[in-house]
């Protein structure tokens, strides 16, 4: 995997070790060059403008969106540009949750969830009257499906979960789930920020009515995310924004006489992320044409893997999560050191150029439900190699036996 190192330019940099792709990946010289291009060429806004700079740029987001679409197999239609993971998640609990959820229903989440996908839902059950039901995890780091099988019931209207932890480091499996939930009719949201940068999506297939993902964690610039709303709630639901560019009638006495524009442009009010969504169809070129989904699932693992192996003779390192699944499909390893804050860890190996992550990791409910504190974090892409591996466990070696 060393081949893709020149591909992303800061690592270039004299001992700089990355390993910290789970919060933001790099990108690589072909996404930097789409920005640049889009910024010094033709680089205005999108939409109604009558010159050709304003078709340019109108072209390539569509474009954009396009390759998106096709991407994770779903209609072009569906897919909706945000901000990023967080702001896709609060369109849909302020959009789906004021018309649809009432006072006594239900939402189940997980202990597992980052913050944005727990926080929207906990102010949404709070302000409507709803009750947020948390299902746990079980011991094999999966979600609880027997407590989900009591949790599910007929005041259930909105299921809200993780494809993959961001503290745990493994995919989990929501085939159960999503059969439990179609067979009573329950919609579903998957917060994927954490599996789409490394496993094909087919939306056609998953099933789900909502899906969610950041640009920034997969190659992409930061600023752009992704929202997959299914085709049978594009007219059902109301817009979560107002302004220019999604309404094609206004009346100045009476809003119910507007009326808003088809998906997408419905949802998108305003002046989009048109450079970071044209970066992000240029990662998306960058997926399709260097990138094989079974070798960098392999590859990731095997990081994972020699790390954990690197980590069994040192009992004052604790690996966090499965360690069998992280072996052998995992992406990144969190981990505590006994006796040393994990600010402190990342502190020390920042002295070799090595970049990791510290802290409760935007999960501080599962963090608590695990008795932790703090964690490290360690992640890798497409980048990362088994050298740089071999250098954090010499470093963190020396750690456990001088101190800092």
């Amino acid at each position: 995997m060393n081949k893709f190192k020149a591909d992303f330019p800061i690592l270039s940099q004299p001992g700089l070790v990355y390993m910290d792709s789970a919060a933001m990946s790099l990108r690589p010289q072909s996404v930097l060059e789409a920005l640049m291009k889009y910024y010094t060429i033709y680089g205005t806004n999108v939409r109604r403008g009558i010159n050709h700079l304003a078709e340019r740029s109108s072209q390539e987001y569509d474009q954009a969106r396009d390759k998106v679409a096709k991407f994770i197999n779903c209609k072009p239609s569906s897919v909706i540009f945000t901000r990023s993971t967080t702001s896709g998640i609060n369109a849909i609990a302020q959009s789906w949750g004021a018309k649809f959820l009432q006072p006594g229903d239900e939402i189940i989440i997980s202990i597992a969830e980052h913050h944005a996908n727990f926080l929207p839902w906990q102010i949404l059950a709070q302000r409507s009257g709803a009750k947020l039901q948390i299902v746990g995890i079980n011991q094999e780091f999966q979600y609880n499906l027997t407590q989900f099988q009591q949790l599910l019931n007929d005041r259930t209207k909105l299921i809200a979960l993780s494809s993959g932890s961001n503290v745990l480091g493994t995919s989990f499996d929501l085939t159960k789930i999503m059969a439990l939930a179609q067979a009573v009719g329950v919609p579903v949201l998957i917060d994927a920020a954490q599996t789409a940068p490394y496993a094909r999506m087919d939306l056609q297939n998953m099933g789900c009515d909502f899906l969610v993902f950041s640009g920034h964690k997969m190659l992409a610039p930061e600023g752009v995310g992704v929202l997959y709303i299914a085709p049978k709630w594009l007219d059902q639901l109301d817009p979560w924004e107002y302004g220019g560019g999604m309404v094609s009638q206004i009346s100045k006495n009476d809003q119910s006489k507007s009326i808003w524009l088809s998906a997408p442009e419905k949802f998108e009010a305003g002046t989009m992320p048109i450079g970071a969504a044209i970066g992000l169809g240029a990662a998306v070129d960058y997926y399709n044409s260097k990138i094989d989904w079974l070798k960098l699932r392999q590859h990731l693992a095997c990081l994972c893997q020699k790390f954990i192996v690197g980590m069994q003779d040192l009992p004052q390192i604790k690996i966090i999560g499965n360690q069998v699944q992280l072996a052998s499909s995992g992406h990144l390893v969190s981990f505590t050191v006994a006796g040393v804050h994990a600010h402190d860890v990342a502190a020390y190996l920042d002295q070799f150029g090595i970049c990791v992550r510290a802290g409760h990791h935007c999960a501080k409910p599962l963090h608590e439900y695990l008795g932790l504190t703090a964690s490290v974090r360690v992640s890798f892409h497409v980048y990362n190699t088994s050298e740089e591996v071999d250098l954090l466990i010499e470093k963190l070696n020396q750690l456990v036996k001088n101190g800092l």
